[in-house]
């Protein structure tokens, strides 16, 4: 268990759908996938909000590797005609 004096708060459902701005049903089928971490107690899902940012972090196209530039497969900039 942790040092701290409260535990922290495990989200239902319906509060990852609204902070992720999906669906419930898409929330449920990122867990299946395996592709979202959930807490699964009994027949009960709960999300860490911590998570849910990883999450987030982990899907952003316009994030930038730690080591340099690009990288990521996305394009950046007007041109996109192939060479």
């Amino acid at each position: 268990m942790s040092d701290q004096s409260t535990p922290e708060k495990l989200l239902k459902p319906s509060e990852a759908a609204e902070i992720l701005q999906l669906s419930q049903v898409q929330v449920y089928r990122l867990v299946r996938q395996g592709d979202l971490p959930a807490v699964v107690i009994g027949k009960s899902v709960r999300f860490r909000l911590g998570q849910l940012i990883d999450f987030v972090d982990d899907h952003n196209v316009n994030k930038k590797p730690a080591g340099g530039p690009g990288g990521n497969g996305v394009r950046s900039g007007g041109d996109h005609a192939t060479k």
